[in-house]
């Protein structure tokens, strides 16, 4: 998961509701005049997960009204335009129909694809799939919301200061007065778990003095939100990709080392190497290796790999290895 969709995540999970108030108006504009108004009264976060496949969507969201369920959103945030995404859409949207069908197997369903960036995308919207002799096989409705062409002052007419870090991303300048404007309004509010992501958001748009202003501000209010979930995950999350890089780049040595001086063992090797990700354990390995006089030595020292593994509990830490 980029930096972006876990941005984006944190900031959906502040505020579910909020961000399905904003999806549901912009669906409502492009229904025009005669779109019927929806009281949404809270939303349940579903499992985006899907077992035994090596999928997962963004988000797929359980909306609620007054009187119950009213309809199932899955919803991908997109940095960049990829024009199989609507395939992807489809997928992700029935893969969530069938995974949580007791739950919203007969509740209408929303496809919606935010974009981050991009100001203009040229999917078709329905895509259709031809069938044989003329007919349609296939014809899928979904949601494109580009945020760059969103008025800002539409998000801010919503009311919702929760809003706040998505307005960034919509039309309109980003500059330290509006930045300002959102942490003012977030404090004022008590929403001071928002400020790591709204930081975040504004770091994407701001360049040379204005990010260090930025920084300035964000320590003078660091105190307050020191204890947030989005600072904690943000701490984490650099402990854990510097983790994966010293690990991956661990591991393309080794292969180097392994190709050049034991080929016999480099596909057995493969597999063992994948299932360790300790930094420190793989430098040992690489020592090890450089000393093994012939592939007598070198096998003890990468045969017993996953066994240490699994005692040490080094493969809490997920990471994709490239293919040599």
């Amino acid at each position: 998961m980029g930096q972006y969709d876990r941005v984006m995540k944190l900031l959906v999970e502040s505020n579910p509701e909020a961000m399905a108030r904003f999806l549901f108006n912009e669906w409502r504009k492009r229904q025009g005049a005669d779109a019927p108004e929806i009281q949404i009264t809270s939303v349940t976060l579903l499992s985006e997960e899907f077992q035994s496949e090596e999928l997962k969507g963004d988000g797929v969201w359980l909306i609620n009204g007054p009187e119950g369920p009213l309809y199932m959103a899955s919803v991908e945030y997109q940095s960049t335009l990829t024009p199989i995404m609507p395939v992807r859409s489809l997928e992700y949207l029935a893969r969530s129909k069938k995974k949580h069908w007791k739950l919203c197997g007969k509740l209408p369903v929303a496809g919606v694809m935010l974009f981050l960036f991009d100001e203009e995308t040229t999917l078709d919207c329905p895509m259709i799939w031809s069938g044989l002799n003329g007919t349609t096989a296939m014809a899928y409705d979904y949601l494109i919301i580009n945020l760059k062409t969103v008025p800002r002052e539409e998000v801010l007419a919503l009311q919702e200061p929760a809003l706040w870090p998505l307005a960034l991303m919509t039309k309109g300048p980003v500059n330290r007065i509006i930045v300002k404007e959102m942490f003012d309004d977030l404090l004022e509010h008590k929403l001071s778990n928002l400020l790591p992501i709204g930081n975040a958001i504004a770091s994407w748009f701001l360049q040379g003095s204005d990010l260090s202003w930025l920084n300035e501000e964000y320590q003078k209010m660091y105190e307050i939100f020191k204890d947030a979930p989005a600072i904690q995950w943000i701490q984490e999350s650099g402990r854990a990709d510097e983790r994966r890089k010293l690990a991956a780049d661990s591991w393309q040595t080794l292969l180097l080392i392994i190709s050049q001086r034991f080929p016999n063992l480099l596909r057995p090797a493969k597999a063992q190497l994948r299932s360790q990700t300790d930094p420190a354990r793989l430098q040992k390995i690489i020592r090890d290796l450089l000393i093994a006089r012939n592939s007598d030595e070198a096998e003890k020292v990468l045969f017993p790999l996953q066994e240490d593994a699994a005692e040490e509990g080094t493969g809490s830490t997920e990471i994709v290895f490239p293919e040599s």
